[in-house]
């Protein structure tokens, strides 16, 4: 799978990207972040949920693990949601299963992972992997496989 990057000056840029991204996924999908503390990673998401016409206010899931929200477009009379996790916090990918990691990603859902590496061993392999990598105080590169 080829390697590609988009730089991102601010914020916004990197929002635009991952609304721009997610417009292009028709169903569900495991996107694994990665980055330090600060890289965007939360911007990122905040990109994914407006481009999915999520309205709410979009925040980490560092101290609880994991956020759900109702997409909003692209949902004819389907439940899906945008799984939000955080796995930091977890021992291994046992934890994860034990939320529902698995009826999550049977529905058609969007899953955005934080420390996918923690669970390697249960992501599906055609996941979307999005390293974000601090250039400066305000730049970053976006790498997406």
């Amino acid at each position: 799978m080829n390697k590609e990057f988009f730089i991102s000056r601010n914020p916004e840029q990197t929002m635009k990207f991952a609304e721009k991204l997610i417009q292009q996924i028709q169903h569900g999908a495991v996107i694994c972040l990665k980055g330090d503390l600060g890289a965007g990673k939360t911007i990122f998401v905040k990109g994914l949920a407006r481009g999915l016409g999520i309205k709410e206010l979009i925040t980490s899931p560092t101290f609880v693990l994991m956020k759900k929200y109702n997409i909003r477009i692209r949902n004819k009379a389907k439940n899906r949601k945008l799984y939000h996790i955080d796995c930091y916090r977890l021992k291994n990918s046992n934890d994860l299963l034990s939320l529902g990691f698995k009826s999550w990603v049977k529905n058609d859902n969007i899953i955005v992972i934080e420390w996918g590496d923690k669970v390697r061993d249960i992501l599906p392999k055609n996941r979307i992997n999005i390293k974000i990598s601090i250039v400066d105080e305000k730049t970053r590169k976006i790498s997406y496989y």
